[in-house]
């Protein structure tokens, strides 16, 4: 598994956007061009690059939960967990441990909310477009993931005959001739895109998923772009 790192903070002025911007060419357009051979050793080039920079200059949001700390209170319930942060408040424990223990109290709160309201989305009263805007992979994980999984109930050699049916071309002379008594439908008022989204598009349905997105370098989209490009060209 890929190794957590420590949040960190990101620029808040559009110089310092653009200085980053500055040692992001000179760091990264020195490099040989991006191709499908390469391509998540270039990912990871620039992951740790951009990492690096953010951390060495602007900092960490907060350093991770001490290991004990997981391991204390990792099968503790709410209950439990109030009892315990009761006590570390009347004894005058560290600060550290008594924010650690609050936080995971509020979380814990917090899920058990989300969990009786997503349990019920099978209710037609169930507004998923509501919580699918609010979180969208919350939304994945706690009402897609869990939905029943229906089996289908026919096999392979039967789904294999109705496409290959379905799907085969038609034969001019068994074509259903429409009666004349059935009135025609009328012809769209919009033709259908068949356009392939555009690399703005797609951004703009990214920053609209992740609405708390900070500004990104111009740069960071320029090799984005490439990245995309790379992975489109080789699984084509």
């Amino acid at each position: 598994f890929t190794e957590l790192k420590k949040g960190i903070n990101l620029p808040k002025t559009n110089s310092e956007w653009l200085t980053a911007n500055e040692h992001f060419k000179f760091s990264l357009m020195s490099n040989p061009p991006i191709t499908s051979d390469d391509l998540n050793i270039s990912i990871k080039l620039l992951n740790d690059t951009i990492y690096t920079y953010f951390a060495g200059n602007f900092g960490f949001v907060e350093r991770l939960p001490d290991k004990l700390l997981n391991d204390k209170y990792k099968d503790h319930s709410i209950k439990d967990l109030n009892k315990a942060l009761k006590l570390l408040k009347l004894s005058n424990f560290e600060l550290a441990e008594i924010r650690y223990v609050s936080r995971l109290v509020r979380n814990k709160l917090k899920s058990n909310t989300t969990n009786d309201n997503m349990h019920n989305s099978t209710d037609e009263s169930f507004n998923h477009d509501k919580y699918f805007e609010r979180n969208f992979w919350r939304y994945v994980k706690r009402v897609i993931n869990c939905s029943e999984s229906i089996l289908p109930a026919f096999n392979m050699d039967d789904c294999l005959k109705y496409f290959k049916t379905v799907l085969t071309k038609v034969n001019p002379n068994k074509i259903f001739q429409i009666p004349s008594w059935i009135p025609m439908l009328h012809d769209p008022i919009t033709e259908f895109y068949l356009e392939p989204p555009t690399y703005r598009q797609i951004t703009n349905i990214i920053r609209k998923m992740k609405t708390s997105g900070s500004p990104c370098c111009l740069l960071h989209r320029r090799l984005l772009f490439r990245l995309l490009k790379v992975e489109n060209h080789s699984a084509i």
